[in-house]
């Protein structure tokens, strides 16, 4: 993965995962710090960055594995 800025607009670490979100069936993928990530599976909620393209890598057409 090439580098990418955390999803979390505060964050200032680089994004060393991703994760995706099935928006009823269109799977969009993020790039997040392995710390955010972290808080993210374990239920944190974070304000929306100002800017919606933070993180953003892209479109998946399938569900990942």
């Amino acid at each position: 993965m090439e580098w990418t800025a955390c999803l979390i607009s505060e964050c200032t670490a680089p994004a060393g995962a991703e994760f995706t979100v099935n928006d009823n069936g269109i799977f969009t993928v993020y790039a997040v710090c392995a710390v955010h990530l972290a808080a993210i599976r374990n239920g944190s909620v974070f304000p929306e960055p100002g800017d919606p393209t933070l993180g953003l890598i892209g479109l998946r057409s399938e569900k990942p594995i």
